[in-house]
Order: C-alpha cells, then sequence, then structure tokens
C-alpha cells in the first residue's frame, strides 16, 4: 500500500509545472489602480457639483463595509502572513520544490521576495508616520487637511497589488490554482471596495484638492519603497549560507579577529 501511495504523489509531483519565475516587480503593477482611484476622484468630484450632498444626511450604512472601511491594512497584512504559512506548507509537501531549492526554503523566499512581507511591513508603518506627523503637522501650521481615505487605500492597495501578483505566479505554475483563484478575487474585492470608499470621499467628504494632494504624496512614498528592495536587503541579512561573501565584508573581518 505505501509503495502504491508513494508511485502516486511521485506522478502527481511530476504533473505538476514547477515554473515559478524570479518575480521583479515593477512599478506598472500599480498603474491600473492608481488609474482608477484618479479616475474615480474626478467622478465624485462632478457629482458634488451636480448632486451635493451634505455629509450629515448620508448614512454610514452605504459607505462600504465598516470594518473593512476602519481596518483596511488587517486583511492585507493576514493575507501575506497566511501565504507564507502556505508557502512553507508546500515546499515541505512537494518534493520537486525541495529539490529545486536545494532543500533551502530561504532560497525559495528569495526567489519569490518573501511575498514582499517587509516591503509591505514598511507601507504600513510608513502610513502611520505620515498620518503621525506629517497629517498633523500640516493641519496645525497650515489648517489644510489631507484626505486619510486616500493615504489608506493607496497604501493598503500597494499591498494587496503585492499579494495578488504573487498568486499570479503560483496560478502559472498551476500550483493550487484553485486557492490562487481565491486569493485573485478576495484581492480584487479588497481593491474595489477602496474604490468604493473613495468614490464617496470625493463626492461628499473631502476637497478635490485635499484628494489629490494626498494621492500625489502616496505615489511619491509607494515609489520610493518599491525601489528600495527591503526585501532583499533583509533576505540577505538573514543569510548565513554564504560564509565566503561575509568575510569579505569588513564588519564580518573585523569580528573574526576578535575571535
Amino acid at each position: 500500500m505505501k509503495n502504491r501511495e508513494e508511485e502516486r504523489s511521485q506522478i502527481y509531483e511530476k504533473k505538476i509545472d514547477i515554473n515559478i519565475n524570479y518575480i521583479e516587480l515593477e512599478p506598472k503593477i500599480y498603474f491600473l489602480y492608481w488609474i482608477l482611484i484618479g479616475f474615480t476622484i474626478i467622478i465624485g468630484f462632478f457629482f458634488k457639483i451636480i448632486f451635493y450632498i451634505d455629509s450629515k444626511n448620508v448614512s454610514k450604512f452605504i459607505l462600504g463595509i465598516s470594518f473593512l472601511r476602519n481596518h483596511n491594512f488587517i486583511f492585507p497584512l493576514l493575507l501575506n502572513f497566511l501565504f507564507l504559512l502556505w508557502l512553507k506548507y508546500i515546499f515541505k509537501s512537494i518534493k520537486l520544490l525541495n529539490y529545486e531549492y536545494k532543500r533551502s526554503f530561504l532560497l525559495f523566499l528569495k526567489q519569490l521576495k518573501c511575498c514582499y512581507l517587509f516591503t509591505n511591513l514598511t507601507l504600513y508603518i510608513l502610513y502611520h508616520l505620515i498620518l503621525d506627523h506629517i497629517y498633523l503637522s500640516v493641519i496645525s501650521k497650515t489648517g489644510f487637511r489631507l484626505s486619510k481615505n486616500i493615504l489608506k487605500v493607496m497604501f493598503s492597495g500597494a499591498i494587496i497589488n503585492h499579494i495578488e501578483s504573487i498568486s499570479n505566479q503560483f496560478y502559472s505554475a498551476r500550483i493550487n490554482i484553485v486557492l490562487m483563484n481565491y486569493v485573485y478575487y478576495l484581492c480584487y474585492f479588497l481593491l474595489y471596495h477602496n474604490i468604493y470608499i473613495i468614490f464617496w470621499s470625493s463626492w461628499v467628504f473631502n476637497s478635490l484638492t485635499e484628494l489629490f494632494s494626498s494621492y500625489l504624496i502616496s505615489i511619491f512614498y509607494i515609489i520610493f519603497i518599491h525601489f528600495c528592495s527591503i526585501d532583499d536587503l533583509f533576505l540577505t541579512l538573514i543569510d548565513f549560507s554564504n560564509n565566503q561573501q561575509k568575510k569579505r565584508n569588513m564588519i564580518y573581518g573585523r569580528n573574526e579577529i576578535y575571535y
């Protein structure tokens, strides 16, 4: 019985096309989402001119799912961590992955840039820094308000774009296609819910200047973080396999003198 089960598992693994390309995301992955948000801001502005609504008369019920509206980052970051756990599971369960990446899970994570976990955490932290420093200082000094909703949907949307692009890699490699479909639809639901939030913000709650100022600030910081390659840096720092390379490093060289 065991031999038959092993044969079946081997046959199953042979059918899997392990062709996961090295992830090198380009800024263009954000462009469609940013264009939709910009277009939504303009539509909301025209609605404000033609069909003005006082914010006091708007029911919170129609502004979107309240939990998602107030906690934009919870589901994207949770999905990011779950993705990493799933990567660990498939790496152990699919023998061809072990063989291709020399049984090194870290090497596998480098191929996938650790699902952009460190970049996503940096975006989350940066959002709060902007909110606590730039947002409050601008209000106190000039009285001008940025749009919190724009900041939230832009930064959380960048995280969702990262997750969706990684799921596409596994879908193309034909690894758990059903699950990757669910991830894909969940990501797009979250993105379009964000756009729905912006529609009401631009129509009822924020001025055009507030919206576009926050929009441009978000684009600048997201592009900056994107080109920092934070995940590559962290993965290199925690990789202790290449001792020869680290010996060339001045800091490691100095440590070896004393130890």
